[in-house]
């Protein structure tokens, strides 16, 4: 399948998701924060990326703008909670303008992984 890298700065939340996305047969690279994924995106050759908006250091809208500008046909999965006073619909709007896809957290089992097969299956 897949080799996917994790951008999500909730430990519990980074944890769930990977065991989900392994069961499901993919590879899975994981990332604390956006300034470590970014990293890991531009040192990695990937075939998607899940990133979280709202995370300290570098947000995830700025990593998405940044992958995408090293990499434009990377695919990428933007999701989010909200935070801060930002919901989760505010959050995922800015960031739809450079993600392949949003979800929008809660999301169950099998949406995470209908998202991602579109958003894998989508043209760059």
């Amino acid at each position: 399948m897949a080799h996917i890298l994790l951008i999500e700065d909730m430990p519990g939340v980074r944890d769930a998701l990977g065991v989900v996305l392994t069961i499901a047969g993919h590879r899975i690279d994981t990332a604390g924060d956006g300034e470590e994924g970014l990293a890991k995106v531009r040192a990695n050759a990937y075939d998607m990326v899940i990133c979280d908006i709202v995370m300290p250091r570098k947000d995830g809208t700025s990593v998405i703008i940044e992958a995408k500008a090293a990499k434009p046909a990377l695919p990428i999965l933007a999701v989010s909670g909200g935070a801060g006073g930002v919901t989760a619909r505010q959050a995922l709007l800015v960031a739809s303008a450079k993600a392949d896809r949003t979800l929008e957290k809660p999301f169950s089992r099998e949406d995470l992984l209908t998202a991602v097969r579109e958003t894998l299956s989508s043209p760059a």
